[in-house]
């Protein structure tokens, strides 16, 4: 099985909001695919898989590299099984900061220019802090940037964004325990979005178990920005 940590291209935009880096898997062949869907994977900034006091609630102080490898193992089997596509790991040490938005934006949009991309099949995926990152990114602009669906896991609430983020279909994967992922599943529904919801009873396992089922790709890449 392709690991995706080790098989990335490590790349740095320049433009925009200067220079962010950023983990880029391109599918073998993809030049003879036609257009490609684009996932975007904010993962949480922490190394040490914890968002306590230490780094000021989340955050990277040693400046490593931002996806963790229990996020990123989620696309181990995807890359090497039947959903095709581009994936884009911008590298942020604190998503949640809302400036940290618009510099994703930058490099989904300079990934569009480079290659053959469905611009009406871009998802974003955001685990933890980096879920407060994918609350911002759909809910600042109305156009939600462009998104045609997301994954939250194990993540946030962001109630003052909610008249924006009811417009993008949205799967919420979370443990018993989170009370965030609860509260935004309800604001939610309250006002009319689409969402639906995994609960997984192991904090250690939710991630590595629930999102390579393929019934949730199976959704995600069914979704489109003009449905």
């Amino acid at each position: 099985m392709t690991n995706f940590l080790n098989n990335a291209e490590r790349l740095t935009y320049k433009g925009g909001k200067g220079e962010v880096p950023y983990l880029l898997h391109l599918p073998e062949g993809h030049e003879e695919m036609g257009a490609l869907p684009v996932i975007m994977l904010l993962s949480c900034g922490n190394s040490d898989n914890t968002c306590g006091s230490a780094n000021n609630g989340c955050g990277n102080k040693e400046n490593a590299w931002q996806a963790w490898p229990a996020d990123t193992v989620i696309f181990n089997k995807l890359i090497d099984d039947k959903f095709p596509c581009i994936i884009v790991a911008p590298k942020c040490n604190n998503w949640c900061e809302p400036e940290a938005a618009d510099s994703a934006w930058y490099i989904i949009d300079g990934i569009k220019k480079t290659y053959n991309c469905d611009p009406n099949r871009v998802y974003i995926i955001g685990t933890r802090c980096g879920a407060f990152g994918l609350y911002d990114y759909i809910g600042i602009e109305s156009d939600n940037y462009g998104i045609a669906a997301a994954v939250s896991i194990d993540g946030a609430y962001m109630f003052d964004l909610i008249n924006n983020i009811k417009k993008v279909p949205l799967w919420v994967c979370h443990r018993v325990e989170d009370e965030n992922s609860k509260k935004m599943i309800e604001a939610v529904q309250k006002v009319g979005g689409k969402v639906q919801s995994t609960v997984f009873t192991s904090a250690n396992d939710f991630i590595n178990v629930g999102c390579t089922e393929t019934e949730l790709f199976t959704w995600l890449f069914a979704q489109r920005k003009d449905s």
